[in-house]
C-alpha cells in the first residue's frame, strides 16, 4: 500500500514582474491592462492608434512603474507603439498571438480579457517576444518589397504579350523564352513591324532562326503598338529594380564583412547574403541556437506532426517565403551549371536517386546551413572539410558541430 508523502515549505512559482502592462492591438485603439502582481489587480485603459495616443501610452506606462510591456502582435499595428516605448527606455517585447493561446487554450475573446492575460502571463512566465527589426533592416525590407513587386509587374507585364500574340497565332514565345535576353529585341522587332526575317535574324542560334520564322505571324498595327506600351512599362520596372539594388548595396556596404563570408558557401551571391541580413536579421546565428532552427525559420524543412514515435503527417513549414524563395532560386541557378567539389557531387548523386525536385530541397537545406556555419564560426566555408576526409560531427541533441580539430581562425586573416 503506497503511503502520502507530505512536504512542507511554500510553493515555488516564476515571479519576475510586479508591475505589468498588457497591450492588445488593433487598427483603432491600443486598449491596455495594468496589473500588479501584488495587489492581484488590473485596470484597463483604451488609448487611440494615434501620436497622441501613444504619448498618452507611455506616460501612464511610466506612472504604472511597468517592469515589462507585452504588445501583441498585429500586423504592422503594434510598430509605432512598440518603437515609442523603446525610445522611452521602457522594457516591451512582441509576443506571437499563437503563444499565447498555446499557453492558455481558452474559447471567448475580447480585446480587454486579452490585455489582462498578456500582463498576467507576463508577470507568471517567462515570456520569449519575437524578434523585431532594426532601422537598418527595415529599411533594406522595404527596398526588397519595390523590387519584388517590380519583378512581379514585369512577370505579368510578359504575360500580357504572350496571350496577346498567342490570339493572333504567333507563338514566338515558345521558341524564344520571356527571361531570355534576346526577349526584349524581338518584341520590339515586332512591335515595330519589321520583317520576319529581320526578326528571326536577333536570334543567335542557327538552328532556331528557321523555327523562329515558322512560329511568326503578320499581327495588326495595334497590337505592335500595345506591345511597345508593355515594353516601356518593363523597361521602366527594370530600371527601378537596377535603381533600389544599388540603393540596397549601399546600405548594406556596412556589413561587407559579413556578406562576403556567407558567399563563400557556394550558391550565395551578395544579394542572397543581402536578403539573408534583411529578411532574418545580421544575428541570425545568435537568436537560432542550431542550423536546423535556421533551416526551420527559413521553412525549407518539412513540418513532421509525430505522435508515439510515428510519422503522422509530412507538410510544408511555415517559414520565411521570401528568403526561402530567393534561396531556392539561386539553388536552382547554381544547380544546372556544372561545378567542381564535392558538393556538386554529392547533389548529383542524391539527385540520381531521389529526383530533382528533393535534390533542389536538400542542397537549399545545405547552403542553409553553411551560411549558418560560417556566420557563427567565422570562418570561410570550405566544401573539402563539410564533405570530405574530415567530416563533421554533430552531437545527436543539438545538431551542433562537433570537432576535435576545428579551430576557428580570425575573419580578417582568412578572407581578403
Amino acid at each position: 500500500m503506497s503511503r502520502r508523502v507530505s512536504g512542507a515549505g511554500a510553493r515555488t512559482q516564476f515571479n519576475k514582474y510586479t508591475k505589468t502592462v498588457g497591450i492588445d492591438v488593433d487598427s483603432r485603439y491600443l486598449v491596455t491592462a495594468f496589473y500588479d502582481h501584488d495587489k492581484g489587480l488590473a485596470t484597463t485603459t483604451e488609448f487611440e492608434q494615434s501620436e497622441t495616443g501613444i504619448r498618452l501610452l507611455v506616460s501612464e506606462c511610466k506612472s504604472h512603474g511597468a517592469e515589462i510591456i507585452v504588445l501583441e502582435s498585429t500586423a504592422n499595428y503594434h510598430v509605432p507603439a512598440y518603437d515609442a516605448l523603446i525610445l522611452n527606455n521602457l522594457n516591451a517585447i512582441i509576443i506571437n498571438p499563437l503563444r499565447v493561446k498555446a499557453l492558455l487554450r481558452v474559447e471567448g475573446k475580447s480585446d480587454k480579457a486579452d490585455a489582462i492575460t498578456l500582463a498576467r502571463l507576463a508577470a507568471s512566465f517567462r515570456m520569449k517576444g519575437s524578434n523585431m527589426p532594426d532601422s537598418i533592416q527595415r529599411e533594406a525590407r522595404t527596398y526588397w518589397r519595390i523590387i519584388d513587386l517590380e519583378k512581379k509587374k514585369i512577370r505579368s507585364t510578359k504575360q500580357r504579350i504572350t496571350a496577346m500574340l498567342l490570339a493572333h497565332g504567333c507563338t514566338v514565345t515558345r521558341v524564344v523564352s520571356p527571361s531570355s535576353r534576346i526577349y526584349k529585341k524581338i518584341m520590339l522587332g515586332i512591335g515595330k513591324g519589321e520583317s520576319k526575317e529581320t526578326i528571326a535574324s536577333y536570334h543567335p542560334m542557327e538552328y532556331k532562326k528557321a523555327e523562329l520564322l515558322d512560329s511568326m505571324t503578320n499581327v495588326p498595327n495595334y497590337v505592335g503598338k500595345a506591345i511597345l506600351s508593355y515594353i516601356k512599362e518593363i523597361s521602366s520596372a527594370e530600371s527601378e529594380i537596377i535603381a533600389y539594388e544599388i540603393k540596397l548595396s549601399d546600405l548594406m556596404s556596412e556589413f561587407k564583412l559579413e556578406t562576403n563570408l556567407m558567399c563563400t558557401v557556394p550558391a550565395i551571391n551578395d544579394k542572397l547574403s543581402w536578403r539573408f541580413i534583411s529578411e532574418m536579421g545580421l544575428n541570425f546565428h545568435e537568436r537560432y541556437p542550431t542550423q536546423k532552427h535556421f533551416c526551420k525559420a527559413l521553412g525549407i524543412v518539412p513540418a513532421n506532426i509525430v505522435s508515439g514515435g510515428k510519422l503522422l503527417k509530412r507538410e510544408a513549414s511555415h517559414g520565411n517565403n521570401r528568403a526561402k524563395q530567393h534561396l531556392l532560386n539561386n539553388v536552382k541557378a547554381w544547380s544546372i551549371r556544372p561545378h567542381q567539389g564535392p558538393l556538386y557531387e554529392w547533389y548529383k548523386g542524391y539527385k540520381n536517386t531521389n529526383g530533382w525536385l528533393k535534390a533542389i530541397s536538400a542542397l537549399s537545406h545545405k547552403v542553409a546551413e553553411g551560411a549558418y556555419i560560417v556566420m557563427k564560426y567565422k570562418v570561410p566555408f570550405d566544401e573539402d572539410y563539410y564533405f570530405g576526409k574530415s567530416s563533421y560531427a554533430r552531437d545527436k541533441l543539438t545538431g551542433e558541430i562537433i570537432t576535435e580539430d576545428y579551430e576557428p581562425k580570425e575573419y580578417e586573416e582568412t578572407i581578403k
